[in-house]
């Protein structure tokens, strides 16, 4: 939330970093074509900084535009679009990127991987579900990490956060809860401990 905190993360990054280890980041800052009110314009700079130590970032649209400094496009998109994205973020040093918000058509949404490694891409999508949610990026994340760390690889991992995300959402717009409170994630656990293959 802070330049102050960037830094703070950033030097544990460098003592913590070995080679068993995976550091993801997940750039929150922005989102539907803005930054977020608390933060400066200048605190993509910060986050791009950060984003150059990781092995993995999941930006959606609007922070990989800020990441990029270029401008920010509502979608739908194209696959030569999307896989541009993708090679310009993977040039800022991850290994692998996951973009978010990736649609090509209206009734559909999810997100897009790219292996800098072996230079693949593919795309993972759901039916969109109508609202606007909070938390969700943030339930993504968590998922796909959760996938990488129990050895799925980066398409499997995305595809089961995906699935757990839309889930998640899905109840929440079945049940008519008040959006602003997040989702209803914890009723999707046991189905996403089975897709992850742990019970």
């Amino acid at each position: 939330g802070s330049f102050e905190q960037l830094d703070l993360v950033k030097e544990f990054f460098g003592l913590f970093r070995s080679k068993d280890n995976l550091i993801l980041v997940d750039p929150v800052m922005a989102d539907n074509g803005e930054l977020y009110r608390i933060f400066q314009p200048e605190f993509a700079a910060g986050m791009r900084s950060l984003c150059k130590k990781a092995d993995i970032i999941v930006p959606n649209l609007t922070e990989a535009a800020l990441l990029l400094e270029e401008s920010y496009h509502p979608g739908p998109y194209t696959r030569a679009y999307i896989e541009k994205i993708l090679k310009k973020l993977s040039k800022l040093g991850p290994e692998k990127i996951v973009l978010t918000g990736v649609f090509f058509e209206e009734e559909e949404l999810g997100a897009a991987t790219y292996d800098k490694r072996n230079d693949s891409t593919d795309y993972l999508f759901t039916k969109r579900i109508p609202g606007s949610y909070h938390g969700t990026g943030d339930i993504f994340a968590s998922a796909l990490l959760s996938g990488l760390l129990n050895n799925f690889s980066l398409n499997e991992s995305a595809q089961i956060a995906v699935n757990f995300t839309a889930d998640s959402i899905r109840r929440t717009y079945n049940a008519k809860t008040d959006y602003r409170f997040g989702v209803n994630f914890e009723q999707c656990i046991p189905d996403f401990l089975k897709e992850l293959k742990l019970i």
